[in-house]
């Protein structure tokens, strides 16, 4: 059993004779590096991450590579379009490389020389040239409408996160009616409260709003009267829903008994009078 474990650690348990402390730190270290690349190479580790707690400075890098990636996208595209060789390639400068700009002012002039050079009409190069900004322009908005729309979306998730972390805190602070895991119950509970709300910020705390206008509260009818809809109480329609909320004990009211007695006439019901006998009886024996 110990040889098929040591096996699938990546140990060779021959190894482990004649064991000493320096080998047994290059055996923790081999099996160090082999957990970690087990744990890189899967995907399901990555999906797990919490975008919260990832440094700002891993989210501009990626950020500024998705913006880099989309630039690739661009100038593939300009190549294809404009029917660059390599020898066209080759009189791109460092600066050219690195700037989208430069690199479509580039193409527009290294495309407009084999124009002159292939075609001496006037007429003709003109519209060439109309054609090839037309081009260029087109491009360039897709590439700031595709920059745009990474950045946006990247913003729409971080805050959609955000929202999710705070209502999750609230549902903590209701754990005592809550029945089942917390965290388990949670997953049923939020998507089905943000596909009928919008939920939005208001001094740290996760508000309800109307989903097609979250300028406006959400009302609700209670016993007849109208209020706006905490979050609190959104929560507890849920949980109601799905079964999983518990009541709080109501306190039982003590029991009042009332007698009817004329304290003026100083009358006394028969049956308190009786009582009364009963126990002066008692005493007196």
């Amino acid at each position: 059993m110990s040889e098929l474990l040591y096996t699938k650690l990546g140990i060779d348990p021959s190894s482990l004779e004649g064991l000493t402390e320096e080998k047994a730190v290059e055996i923790a270290g081999t099996i160090e590096s082999g957990i970690r690349s087990k744990i890189l190479e899967s995907e399901d580790f990555y999906k797990t991450l919490d975008e919260n707690k990832i440094p700002s400075e891993y989210k501009n890098k990626y950020l500024s590579e998705g913006t880099s990636k989309i630039a690739g996208i661009a100038k593939k595209t300009l190549d294809k379009e404009f029917a660059l060789t390599q020898e066209d390639k080759s009189k791109f400068g460092e600066e050219d490389l690195k700037n989208i700009d430069k690199y479509i002012s580039k193409v527009k002039e290294i495309y407009s020389g084999k124009v002159n050079a292939g075609n001496n009409e006037v007429g003709n190069l003109q519209n060439e040239n109309l054609t090839l900004k037309q081009s260029v322009e087109e491009y360039k908005g897709q590439l700031e409408n595709l920059t745009t729309e990474y950045e946006l979306r990247t913003a729409d998730r971080l805050k959609q996160k955000d929202m999710e972390s705070l209502t999750m805190l609230e549902v903590i602070k209701l754990s005592g009616q809550i029945m089942g895991n917390i965290g388990a119950t949670f997953k049923l509970v939020y998507p089905s409260l943000i596909e009928k709300y919008a939920i939005v910020e208001e001094g740290g705390i996760p508000t309800i709003r109307k989903k097609d206008n979250p300028a406006f509260k959400v009302e609700f009818d209670n016993a007849g009267k109208k209020e706006h809809l905490s979050l609190n109480r959104a929560l507890e329609l849920e949980y109601k829903a799905l079964g999983l909320w518990k009541e709080a004990e109501e306190k039982s009211n003590p029991k009042t008994i009332t007698i009817n007695t004329d304290f003026i006439k100083k009358t006394i019901p028969e049956n308190i009078q009786d009582s009364i006998k009963k126990e002066r009886a008692f005493l007196e024996s």
